[in-house]
This record gives structure tokens, C-alpha cells and sequence, in this order.
């Protein structure tokens, strides 16, 4: 993704100074998730402020067994004004390095901490990067004060992947080396749900050059693999204002995050940044392990609901080369508990006390951490047009900016001073209200400026002439006045062809209610009151499905006889597969996908997550109520490996109902085109 690419970099001051970091990686070898190589680099980085950093650190091989003490490497950054952008992997040369360049974590930065991980690899590996700014003055002993809670991810070098390990650890610091109270209790992968409990007593802590050095003590042996959670010796690293801990074992590739503890209830609402790495331990009784890593956004709502996108490298569960990419968009409810904790359905999550970041520990059978940073807000610098360089998003789902966007996509943005009026026009004209959006120099197609509510926004279609490319440059022009450059992903495929951003439309609008679909009969719509019955053909309507065939241009209405997607979109309900019998363009319509499915049998009556997966995307945001016009047996083709491999990171939810839990089995992938010999005219 990063190849060749005009990646907007006037973020790079973002990252600047000396940093602590923290870059370990993990490499499943054979199919029961066995580590054949583990990676870990740990020590100062230097960012220039100019796109160029250089590393002063450790590494540590557990192919070689040897710590490196001179890990001084060398490489370049593109941050965006967002914070999101990538650099060359620190561990590239390492690992995976090529004459190409090797590797590229992407990540984002907020509060001055950058999180990330390199998504885009081909060779099968997860990892997870860290870096925050060494304080100044240097840390001591003082600076390590008050309660803490950490959250780690570990797999000892002498454990198989059974031994995967997912706890937290409490303490108190007491600001002069010692840790009081401390408990360790989580996970051992081949304990399944059983918890493990250390209580470690007290634990001495040393400083030294801005950095921690925590002793547990101990080593793990035969005896000791499955009941005991951490021993030796561990380094943390603490963010300027002393709320924010990270590290790991200098001789391990195991991931600490920790926050120093809030009182009373969070604030989490807004926009967070976030990624995290796990495995899931489900299969290993089977053979065969399954880990994964993510990076992306999330916009917590402020009413226990969440919309939220990650960017995911899934290894396959049955052999190691395989990896499988995608974009997954979700909705997802949370739980803020009495003692500041909170939950949703994977992970539990503690925050600092102002909620600025939260940290997220796995829920067996996933064991897995998380980081998540709250957004920075943006302002207009003038009185010309200005873009939010966070604000880019799916027309119909609300998906967040760091998702990719797909050609042919709806999407909105919001800023300031952006149109004069408030106007649509169905025909998608190039201008609009005197307004113009430029898609990598290509004139979009706009549907509306100043029709989303108060805030000034403008909906255009992403022209299919940015197939192929790795990224979008967006620009709007006012009577002439330019806006500053956004950029944005484009969903390119491994074959360079365009991809998919699937997004459903709601009712109501935002992606977060009912589906917009119909009834074929009589083409009413689908609501809780006219359910879908089993073994029905109904129509949904979404954006964002990418190339069609035959072409269309950019802006014009689906023809007649229709274009098809290019792509194959695959549609499950309520978690099973639903037969589809059309995917392209609604005719004589500009802007509109829809999908005509059949409503699987089997599947209880109520309210149904509707889950839409392309070959580079997965969404299960909104809703399509069933009926219970049918009680048969539940009939699923065998999903296909690559199906399989897809770990739902989340699963949809009612909104205000139960949680539904996460997907680990979605729907079956056909080869070729979703377009059955009948029901093809939507």
C-alpha cells in the first residue's frame, strides 16, 4: 500500500524528539500456532520531525537466542494532519526485510504516542508497535507513583502455543522501588476458561535512563509453564504525563500496556485510535492456532454504542503463508462497570482517569491487548473551505476515515466553509452550489453539500478512475478557494485491481439502524412491524461494492441491462450464509448498489445482525428484522478456508440489547460473480 503513493505528510512534526518504543513480533510456523520465529526490538527512537527517525536500541532473536545490544537501524515516516500514516518497520531488516524496503507498520498518533502494526505483510506474521516520548526531565523512582493496571500478552520461550498467555497485572506503586500488592490474573491458553491468579506480593522496581526495570523474579520451567503468569526481569516505559505504561521482558516478545488508574466512571466518548494483536485459542485442541493483529479507529457514541473499524492481518488457521487482509467495519455495544472497568463482547478495558486512553485486555477464548487513544479535534485555520482530516466517511454506514475507500463509494465529509447553500442533486453533477471535489485530480461526482444537519459536509462518489491506486487525495474548491488535501486508502486488491467498502444503508440514517431494504412483492419496507420471512427474496441497498461490469461512468445511472460488481459480496444474517441473486448497480438510479438475497431458514425469529463481506472487507453494522414464517433446519455449505480464517473482532448487537457475541464462522465465499441464473434483475 505504501508503494508509490502521494500519502498526505504534514503530520510528520507529530512525531518528533526521543521515544521510547517497543516493536514485537510474532510468527506462527506450522499449523497448531507454534512460534517458529519471535521478534522483539525495545529502546529510544528518534523522530526528526521530517519524515526520518533512527533507532538507539535492543533486539532480541528467538531463532538466535542472542540479545542485540546495538540494534541501530534507520528509517522514514509519512503522518498524516490525522495522525494516521506509516513508517518503515524497525524490524524489517530483521525480519521479512527485502531490497524493496521491506516491511511498513502503519499506525496512528495521538497525545503524542504512536500505536501501530504492519498489516499489509506478505509473509504471515503479526506484530505490534508502541512509542511514546521519553519525558523531560528523565523519569525516577518518583515518577512511578500511585495504582496501576497492566495488560499483557505473552507466549515464554518455552512454551508451545498452549502456553499463550493473556493476563492483567494490579499494583501500587509507592514512588521510591517497590510495588505493593501486586496480582497477576488471566489465561493460559491450555487452561481454555479457567483463570490463573499469582498473587506476587512485593515486586522491587529499578530507573534508569527514563525507563523501569520491574523483577519478578523466577524462570518458567516444566513445573511452572501453566500456573504461573510472568517471572524474570521486565522494562516499562512511562508517557510525559505518567498515565501511560508499556514494555516487555528483554530477553521475550510479550507486550505490556497499562494505565495508571482513573477514579469513578471514564469518559469515553468520541473518537478513539486504536490497535491490538491476540490469538485465538478455540482450534488449538483441534491443531491448529489462529493470530491476528489490527489497526484503525473507533467513534464511541456516548450511549453504550460503539462504531468501529479495524484494519486486520489474520493468519490462516492451515498454514502459515496465507495471510487473509481486510477491512472490518462493526457495531458494537460497551459496558462501563461500577468500578471504571468496562466490557463489550471481546475484550475488558481499563481507562486512565480523564478516559484519554484505554487499554483492553482479551476475554478467553481470544487472549489479546489493545490500546486506544482518544482523537485529536480539528478547527478551521481561516475563513476559506477546510476539510476534517478525520471526518472522511461511508455515506451509508458512517464507517470511519481510516477505512479505505472502495471507486464507486458514497462518501461524506464535514469541515468548514465548504458551500454557500444547502443543495442535492441526484444526478451527480461534477459542480454543485459552485462547489467542486477533486478525487486525485478527477472531478467527483457530488450528490449534496450542507445536508447533514448542522455541520457543513458535502457527499460526492469516489470516480472508478482511482481503481488500482493506493490512495485518494481529496480537495474541495469554493468559488475557486481550495480546501487543504485529505487523504484516504483506496481498496486495491493483491491483483492491483480495485476492491470493496461495502456500507449498508439505514433506516434511520448513519448505518447504525435497520437495513434499508424491501419486500420484491410489493416493495415495502422491511421494519420490525414487516418482517423478512425465511426462504424470501428481498432487496437491500448499499454503497461502496467497487468495480462493476460492464463499466459505467463515474457519476451515471446504472444501466439497463445491469452492471454487476466485479468482486463477489457474500451476505450472512444472523450469522448464516443467505443465498444472493444479484449484486450491482439499482438501474437508472446514480449512486445505489443493492444486493436481492434470499432470507436463509433456521434463523430465530428478531432482530438480525446483517453481516456484507467482499474479498478485502467484512461489515456487520445494521439490522434487518426476521419473521418466523419457517422452523426448519438450518443448512450452511461448508465455508471455504479462506472464510475461515476471518476472526470476527466484534459482533454487531441490537442497539440497547444483549450482546450477540462475535462471529467465528461467516458465511460461505463462492468463486466468481454473486449472480445467480434467476432473480438477476433487481
Amino acid at each position: 500500500m505504501a508503494g508509490a503513493q502521494a500519502w498526505d505528510n504534514s503530520g510528520n512534526g507529530l512525531l518528533k524528539g526521543v521515544y521510547y518504543f517497543r516493536h514485537t513480533l510474532w510468527y506462527v510456523a506450522s499449523s497448531d500456532g507454534s512460534l517458529g520465529e519471535a521478534i522483539v526490538a525495545y529502546g529510544q527512537i528518534t523522530f526528526d520531525g521530517n519524515g526520518n527517525y533512527t533507532t538507539a536500541a535492543a533486539s532480541y532473536d528467538l531463532a538466535a537466542g542472542t540479545v542485540t545490544s546495538n540494534y541501530n537501524v534507520s528509517g522514514t515516516y509519512s503522518i498524516a494532519a490525522s495522525g494516521y500514516g506509516f513508517l518503515d518497520s524497525p524490524l524489517s531488516s530483521t525480519f521479512g526485510g527485502s531490497a524493496s524496503g521491506g516491511d511498513i507498520v502503519y499506525g496512528l498518533v495521538s497525545n503524542g504516542i504512536f500505536i501501530g502494526n504492519s498489516t499489509e505483510n506478505q509473509i504471515g506474521y503479526n506484530d505490534l508497535m508502541i512509542a511514546a516520548p521519553l519525558p523531560s526531565p528523565a523519569p525516577t523512582l518518583s515518577s512511578l507513583k500511585g495504582n496501576y493496571t497492566l495488560a499483557v500478552l505473552d507466549m515464554p520461550a518455552t512454551a508451545s502455543p498452549y502456553e499463550a498467555r493473556d493476563f492483567q497485572i494490579t499494583m501500587t506503586a509507592d514512588g521510591a522501588g517497590n510495588l505493593t500488592n501486586v496480582i497477576a490474573s488471566g489465561y493460559v491458553g491450555v487452561s481454555g476458561t479457567g483463570a490463573v491468579r499469582n498473587s506476587l506480593g512485593t515486586v522491587k522496581y529499578l530507573s534508569s535512563g527514563g525507563a523501569f526495570n520491574l523483577t519478578f523474579g523466577g524462570s518458567f520451567d516444566s513445573s511452572n509453564i501453566d500456573s504461573t503468569l510472568i517471572t524474570g526481569n521486565h522494562y516499562l516505559y512511562v508517557s510525559p504525563d505518567g498515565n501511560f505504561v508499556f514494555g516487555g521482558s528483554p530477553t521475550g516478545w510479550d507486550m505490556i500496556v497499562g494505565i495508571r488508574n482513573g477514579s469513578g466512571a471514564p469518559t469515553f466518548s468520541g473518537l478513539y485510535y486504536q490497535a491490538g494483536m491476540d490469538e485465538d485459542v478455540t482450534y488449538l485442541s483441534q491443531g491448529y492456532g489462529n493470530t491476528d493483529n489490527y489497526v484503525g479507529s473507533l467513534k464511541a457514541l456516548g450511549n453504550g454504542n460503539i462504531l468501529g473499524h479495524q484494519r486486520i492481518v489474520n493468519t490462516a488457521l492451515f498454514t502459515q503463508t496465507a495471510t487473509n487482509v481486510y477491512d472490518s467495519t462493526y457495531a458494537d455495544g460497551i459496558t462501563i462497570n461500577g468500578d471504571g472497568s468496562a466490557d463489550d463482547n471481546f475484550q475488558h478495558y481499563y481507562f486512565t482517569n480523564n478516559g484519554a486512553i484505554r487499554i483492553g485486555l482479551g476475554k478467553a477464548p481470544v487472549l489479546g491487548i489493545s490500546v486506544a487513544l482518544a482523537g485529536p479535534t480539528f478547527t478551521a485555520p481561516g475563513s476559506g473551505p477546510y476539510i476534517d482530516p478525520t471526518s472522511i466517511g461511508n455515506s451509508a454506514s458512517s464507517a470511519l476515515f481510516t477505512t479505505s475507500v472502495a471507486p464507486g463509494e458514497l462518501i461524506t465529509f464535514y469541515g468548514a466553509n465548504l458551500a454557500s447553500d444547502s443543495l442535492q442533486d441526484a444526478t451527480f453533477p461534477a459542480t454543485l452550489d459552485n462547489v467542486q471535489v477533486k478525487i486525485n485530480g478527477t472531478f467527483a461526482p457530488m450528490l449534496s453539500v450542507n445536508k447533514c444537519g448542522p455541520y457543513p459536509c458535502a457527499t460526492v462518489m469516489v470516480p472508478y478512475e482511482v481503481a488500482g491506486k493506493a490512495v485518494a487525495q481529496i480537495q474541495l474548491f469554493n468559488n475557486g478557494a481550495a480546501s487543504n488535501i485529505v487523504t484516504a486508502w483506496v481498496s486495491i486488491l493483491t491483483d492491483g485491481t480495485g476492491g470493496t467498502a461495502p456500507g449498508v444503508f439505514t433506516v434511520p440514517a448513519g448505518g447504525l439502524g435497520y437495513a434499508a431494504a424491501q419486500h420484491t412483492t410489493d416493495f415495502s419496507l422491511i421494519t420490525p412491524t414487516s418482517p423478512a420471512q425465511p426462504g424470501e427474496i428481498i432487496a437491500m441497498y448499499l454503497t461502496g461494492i467497487g468495480p462493476v461490469t460492464p463499466a459505467v461512468a463515474s457519476g451515471a445511472p446504472g444501466p439497463v441491462p445491469a452492471a454487476t460488481s466485479v468482486n463477489a459480496l457474500n451476505v450472512a444474517i444472523g450469522g448464516v450464509g443467505a443465498t444472493t441473486s444479484f449484486v450491482g448497480l439499482t438501474p437508472q438510479v446514480s449512486g445505489l448498489a443493492q444486493i436481492n438475497l434470499t432470507i436463509p431458514t433456521g434463523i430465530p425469529a428478531g432482530d438480525q445482525v446483517l453481516e456484507v463481506a467482499g474479498p478485502d472487507s467484512d461489515t456487520f453494522e445494521a439490522l434487518i428484522s426476521v419473521g418466523s414464517g419457517s422452523t426448519s433446519t438450518v443448512n450452511v455449505q461448508p465455508a471455504t478456508r479462506r472464510s475461515i480464517t476471518r476472526t470476527r473482532k466484534h459482533g454487531g448487537r441490537p442497539l440497547g440489547g444483549a450482546p450477540s457475541g462475535f462471529h467465528k464462522m461467516p458465511a460461505a465465499r463462492t468463486a466468481g460473480h454473486a449472480r445467480g441464473a434467476e432473480n438477476t434483475q433487481p
